[in-house]
């Protein structure tokens, strides 16, 4: 699948720094990709359990063709003396993560009944000298939180030379980092404002040269303070809300670089899904019950596709599965626009590292596309749209990044 495509790119980089920094976390990012536990959340529970089936001498010590080689001793002069018999910490891990997988098998019989086969009995103790090993002698590669995507950074070209104002499209290199798996939502919202930190989610609409027309329909969009819509991304919040909600969350907006990454990865495709054209089953956008919505209210609306998605304003993050990018984002596109934390700007066609977009400017970026999405271009990864980082908008919401050390 693409995520298992994207840990074995980041494995296969050119760059020693772009890839994995161990064994351990390249099997954790495969694993994941195939919808399994990190195996290194796994190494104590496989130590206790292996030590525990273990054979033991009449001391209560490991046979000695199982046990780790003493170190040996300073010489004379002082000097360390030289470790033979020692694995180098690339090795440990190496070895700990092969046979961490095997000690997953032995109990279920897959290597042998334990009753004599070839191999089979000794396994355990082995698992728990080299995982024991492994575990103090490579510290633990930098983590996400539960709620973020692991983004293993790297290579890839940003923009699009057919697009409207996508151009050009150019080399972008990412340092790895962390992004919300969905949306922010209203609840998450709720409770920075609880919390001091933020003030409460606007039930307004604003943005220049509103007319009172538009303040009345498109207000009643609003997600903040509405009960029903608690697990609906948060909304009609501005650049500056979404900023002090990811610094009370300990995050950051992401750059405009790092959100076309997220949704597309770095294999060129057309939508974050694929190259599939959208509809109502990958992404919320305008369809049937949003046109429905428009007649009803006196605003003109035009559908991206023909079907009912269901939702004629917001969905509940992750209600589109269909639709989750290379990395596992939902929600990327559709549902509402995400602000992020650049000003608006031009490209350059010269190849860029971890760029943040100019230094000022009069208009903050917004990706993704939103509910009344009408046309295609609007979802696609690379397009760029803009507005006054005051518009608080029924359409736009936002998701926060964090920074991998």
């Amino acid at each position: 699948n693409d995520r298992l495509e994207a840990a074995c790119e980041r494995a296969l980089a050119v760059k020693p720094e772009a890839r994995f920094a161990t064994a351990g976390e390249f099997w954790d990012s495969v694993r994941a990709a195939v919808d399994l536990p990190p195996l290194t959340r796994r190494l104590e529970p496989i130590v206790l359990r292996a030590t525990a089936l273990a054979p033991t001498d009449s001391a209560g010590q490991l046979p000695a063709t199982v046990r780790a080689p003493a170190p040996v001793s300073d010489d004379s002069a002082g000097r360390p003396g030289p470790r033979k018999g020692r694995m180098s910490p690339q090795l440990v891990v190496a070895a700990g993560v092969i046979l961490g997988a095997l000690s997953a098998a032995w109990p279920l019989g897959l290597l042998g009944n334990g009753s004599g086969a070839p191999g089979a009995a000794p396994l355990p103790s082995l698992v728990a000298v080299v995982t024991s090993s492994a575990a103090s002698a490579v510290p633990a590669a930098p983590a996400c939180p539960p709620d973020m995507a692991s983004i293993p950074g790297g290579k890839f070209f940003m923009g699009d030379d057919d697009g409207e104002d996508e151009k050009p499209a150019h080399q972008v290199i990412l340092s790895p980092y962390c992004m919300d798996e969905r949306e922010v939502t209203a609840a998450s919202y709720a409770a920075c404002v609880e919390s001091g930190s933020c003030e409460a989610a606007p039930s307004l609409v604003a943005w220049k040269d509103i007319t009172p027309k538009e303040r009345k329909i498109f207000s009643a969009l609003c997600n903040g303070g509405v009960a029903d819509r608690a697990g609906h991304p948060v909304n009609c919040v501005d650049w500056a809300a979404a900023t002090r909600y990811c610094a009370y969350a300990g995050k950051r907006l992401p750059t405009e670089a790092e959100w076309e990454f997220a949704a597309r990865g770095s294999d060129g495709r057309k939508y974050p899904w694929g190259d599939e054209e959208p509809d109502g089953t990958r992404l919320n956008a305008c369809g049937k019950e949003c046109v429905s919505w428009g007649v009803k209210n006196g605003v003109t609306m035009r559908s991206l596709y023909a079907a009912d998605d269901g939702f004629a304003g917001t969905a509940p993050i992750g209600s589109f599965p269909k639709g989750a990018s290379p990395f596992g984002l939902l929600d990327i596109v559709g549902n509402v626009w995400e602000w992020t934390s650049d000003w608006e700007g031009v490209y350059h066609a010269s190849p860029e590292t971890d760029p943040e977009g100019p230094k000022s400017g009069i208009r903050r970026v917004v990706r993704g596309g939103a509910f009344n999405g009408a046309f295609a271009s609007w979802i696609r990864p690379t397009r760029r749209y803009s507005d006054r980082p005051e518009t608080r908008s029924h359409a736009y919401g936002f998701r926060c990044a964090k920074t991998r050390k």
